[in-house]
């Protein structure tokens, strides 16, 4: 991997956050995801010799597939079994793992919580309809 390569994957997870919109809760518009990226399996900081800071993500260990435009990381989202935590939190992300990977019993690791952000969406207005009366009168006279 080169360090451009190293660079781009360091930037789409950065801005992971800035991109996603979940509807996991009623009546919320969107959910807030921060990852941790050094919890992932092997990471490392390191500097630059220009003085940049890069966080290095083995990318077979973390399961990140490429194609030959991008690199992608997909992760499960999981809702705390006891609620929001005391941060507010309401769940947990772990990296998705390839099936052979979870068939052996290993488990991806987490790498961040997810809590609730915005305004709650109004709830739609009830529908109204028109009353109706049944006289049993057929004739339009």
């Amino acid at each position: 991997m080169t360090a451009a390569d190293r660079h781009r994957l360091a930037v789409n997870l950065l801005t992971l956050t800035q991109h996603l919109s979940f509807d996991l809760l009623p009546n919320t518009t969107m959910q807030s995801l921060k990852i941790d990226l050094l919890k992932f399996t092997g990471a490392r900081l390191f500097t630059a010799k220009d003085g940049t800071a890069f966080v290095a993500i083995p990318l077979q260990a973390n399961a990140v597939y490429d194609t030959d435009k991008a690199q992608y990381l997909e992760l499960t989202l999981i809702p705390n079994r006891d609620g929001p935590d005391r941060f507010g939190y309401i769940g947990f992300a772990a990296v998705n793992l390839t099936k052979e990977r979870r068939e052996a019993g290993e488990r991806g690791p987490i790498i961040g919580n997810f809590k609730p952000i915005g305004r709650a969406a109004a709830a739609p207005p009830p529908e109204q309809t028109a009353p109706t009366t049944d006289d049993g009168d057929d004739i339009p006279f």
